[in-house]
Order: structure tokens, then C-alpha cells, then sequence
């Protein structure tokens, strides 16, 4: 899975350039630190840019969105009428059933691990530990962006991380295939912690957000997208800490998606990041507490690839 690591790295870099300020909006902003008004300004105009992260600033393809693919769970909330739960097998069933399948090619579609990216600190996972299938935070220095703010100027430098849980497939034939896609809760738990030392005529010495964002590809090409920001903290001056759940639900289902050549990956991604964000005279830190789906061994969610008609 070296080559689909590595593809997964150029592709998750592409989609999130569009939603970070440029080196060159940062290096203006740098420019006219000295100036309060003028600097205030292209603060706001920068941060009403980017302080909504949806897929719709990603691509322009409404088509490739999907905002049922995963949605916010209330954990105190009874559902009077409950989604009902199918087995991989039975859903294939059904759809042998109506002529829908070949059936004479069936792919494994396995959970291959949750990988820390950039900034953001491990340890990376490849099968079940702590009970739970991806992140579940012991440590103090575990899942964590954390930005002393150690830097120079009102600029605020951001630092950021992610966490990807993977499931992945190589399909063998090219031709129409079906995935069974994995269902269940995904734990989405966390907080963060921002603090500043300026005063409320300021712009905010420190930020943080959080979004979660699901991609389904394979190769290159996207499948589905859906996602967006889940939470923000920030302050001019104070020391402020919150707690999140963002819990999501993803259902049973099954996609249809064409594979242009045999060998392709096929590589559905989970992934949280964390931009935390601080000037000198601030300190952001964004912490995952849990990340994932709660098991007791690591082939509970793998589910299948099969041939279609």
C-alpha cells in the first residue's frame, strides 16, 4: 500500500491548498504588521475567506457531493423509527437478487490502518488497540497541533496536522464494481485550548479549528466528498478551552463506480484535521480524543468490492 500512501499524500495535498491561506497572502499580511488599520483589515478579509471550510470551496462539481454520506449523530437522541442495520452479505444478497451483480468477483475492501500526518502526533494505528478501530487518546502528548506561538509578529503562522483512517481495495479487473461502503458511528471527540495576550481592540492571537472531511477515490479520480468544519476556538486575550463531539453516522449503503484500469486503488479516507493557529503572543493546541470506530477486532468494518453487470 506504499504507492496508494503516497497518491493519498499528493491528492489530500491539492484538495486542502484551497482551503489555507497562501504563502503569499500570509507574506502581505506579514508586509503591513506595522500599520493597525491596514493590518486589521486584510486579517478580516483573509479570515472571512477561509473560516468556513466546505467541499464546495474544494471543487466545483456539485455532483461529486454527497452530505448524506456521513451526518452528526446526537448521542441522546431515540430514534423512534432506527435505520435498519444489514450485513455485508445481505446487502449483496439483495442486490444479486435483482440482477444488479455479477457476483463472480469479490474483493475484500479492508481497513489498512490510521495514519498521523504533518504536524499532528501519532501513534499511527494498524489494528485494533485501546478498543477502539483508529485513535483513542491516553497520553498527554498523543493525537495533538499544538502551537506555543513561539514566533515573531502579530502574523498568526499555522500549524497543521491530520488524522486518516483508511479503508482500501485493489481491484483486479477493470469494469463496473459495487462497494459495500463500512457503516456505523465514527467517534469524533475532542478539544482545544487557545490563549492570548493582547486586548480586545486586537486581532485574535490564537485559533483553532477542526474539520472532518470523507473522500472515496480511486486512483486520482473522486467518487464522493462530503464534509466541513465541525469546530472553532480562538481568542484576542484570555485563556479559553473547549470540548467537542462530533459524532457521524455513517450509513448502510452501497456505491457504483466505474475502474478505468485493472490494479487501481480503491481507497475510502476518514481523515480530521487541525489548523492551529497563534502569533507571539499566543498559544493554540487542537487535541483528538477519540477517532474512530469502536471494536473488538480489526476486521469488524471491512466489508467487500463486487464485480457488477
Amino acid at each position: 500500500m506504499e504507492t496508494g500512501k503516497s497518491n493519498r499524500q499528493e491528492t489530500l495535498a491539492k484538495l486542502f491548498a484551497k482551503l489555507r491561506p497562501t504563502e503569499e497572502e500570509l507574506a502581505k499580511l506579514k508586509a503591513v504588521e506595522e500599520d493597525p488599520i491596514a493590518f486589521a483589515h486584510m486579517v478580516g478579509e483573509i479570515d472571512r475567506k477561509y473560516k468556513v471550510r466546505s467541499l464546495e470551496t474544494l471543487r466545483s462539481d456539485k455532483k461529486l457531493f454527497n452530505a448524506q454520506a456521513s451526518y452528526p449523530v446526537n448521542i441522546n437522541e431515540t430514534r423512534a423509527n432506527p435505520l435498519p442495520i444489514q450485513s455485508g452479505f445481505g446487502i449483496i444478497g439483495q442486490l444479486a437478487a435483482s440482477n444488479q451483480l455479477a457476483c463472480d468477483c469479490l474483493v475484500p475492501f479492508k481497513f489498512t490502518g490510521l495514519i498521523a500526518y504533518n504536524a499532528m502526533s501519532g501513534p499511527n494505528q494498524f489494528e485494533v488497540a485501546r478498543g477502539m478501530l483508529g485513535a483513542l487518546r491516553l497520553g498527554a502528548d498523543e493525537y495533538q497541533v499544538f502551537n506555543p506561538g513561539d514566533t515573531t509578529g502579530k502574523t498568526r503562522v499555522h500549524f497543521f496536522g491530520q488524522l486518516c483512517i483508511t479503508f482500501a481495495a485493489q481491484i483486479p479487473q477493470a469494469g463496473r464494481w459495487c462497494l459495500i461502503h463500512p457503516s456505523g458511528i465514527l467517534r469524533i471527540r475532542g478539544h482545544s485550548r487557545v490563549v492570548g495576550h493582547g486586548n480586545m481592540t486586537t486581532s485574535y492571537d490564537a485559533k483553532v479549528w477542526f474539520d472532518y472531511y470523507q473522500f472515496l477515490y480511486i486512483g486520482f479520480t473522486a467518487i464522493e466528498e462530503s464534509g466541513g468544519d465541525i469546530h472553532y476556538n480562538g481568542t484576542r486575550s484570555g485563556d479559553h478551552k473547549e470540548y467537542f463531539c462530533a459524532d457521524r453516522f455513517l450509513p448502510p449503503r452501497y456505491i457504483f463506480f466505474d475502474v478505468p484500469d485493472a490494479g487501481e486503488l480503491l481507497e475510502l479516507m476518514m481523515l480530521i484535521e487541525v489548523d492551529a493557529a497563534a502569533n507571539k503572543d499566543g498559544l493554540a493546541l487542537g487535541v483528538i480524543d477519540q477517532f474512530g470506530f469502536l471494536a473488538n477486532y480489526t476486521d469488524e468494518y471491512d466489508t467487500f468490492v463486487v464485480k457488477a453487470l
